[in-house]
């Protein structure tokens, strides 16, 4: 087929040229038969062109499905890998309890741990035994085992020694579940201290059993 077309191409200019030569074609005539020789070649797809193959994006898109953006505060590029961590806490009859909490498996879990615990516990039936506004300031482990927790001022504002003592003894049972972790001394912002509300000695800090 490409071959008959080609052909009838060639004669066709060949007739052409002929008549212009010989002067037996009239002004309008050889127009008119420009005319129909420029459609045939616009018409007439170049010999060796071959359709771009399409991409999966554009046959998605010409079908109206496009590809969906990230919600935000999704994580994208993360292993997104969680822990389950247990946070200490008196019962009304002061006896410790344990509430487990999910955090992200990464760098700085100890912190995040500590602010948990001093946000309070979700459980009703349990005590949160520490002064309001109680934060944590910094936090520390060090190589050998010992765990520097820096509170802020509200720390002190405990009412008397019971308080005080379940605490400490909240805060050591949390901290406690990490293995690295062998003793543990307190800061109130920023300055070292042997006692939290006046009431407990914590000189040289409290060893985790």
């Amino acid at each position: 087929m490409r071959m008959r077309k080609g052909a009838i191409i060639f004669l066709g200019l060949a007739m052409l040229i002929v008549c212009l030569l010989s002067g037996g074609c009239s002004n309008t005539a050889a127009d008119e038969e420009l005319a129909d020789w420029r459609q045939l070649f616009q018409e007439a797809p170049p010999a060796d062109e071959e359709p771009l193959p399409i991409t999966d994006d554009e046959l998605l898109a010409q079908l109206g499905v496009l590809p969906e953006s990230p919600a935000p505060g999704d994580a994208v590029g993360t292993g997104g890998e969680v822990m389950v961590v247990k946070l200490y806490y008196p019962d009304e009859m002061g006896y410790m309890s344990q509430e487990e909490r999910t955090v992200a498996a990464e760098e700085g879990v100890a912190r995040r741990t500590m602010e948990l615990l001093l946000d309070g516990p979700e459980d009703a039936a349990l005590q949160n035994i520490f002064p309001a506004g109680t934060t944590l300031k910094d936090i520390n482990i060090k190589e050998d085992g010992e765990c520097i927790v820096d509170l802020s001022a509200e720390v002190t504002g405990v009412k008397n020694r019971e308080q005080e003592d379940l605490m400490v003894e909240s805060i050591i049972n949390t901290l406690g579940e990490y293995p690295t972790i062998k003793r543990v001394s307190f800061r109130v912002e920023g300055w070292d201290t042997n006692t939290l509300g006046g009431y407990t000695d914590l000189t040289g800090g409290v060893p985790i059993k």
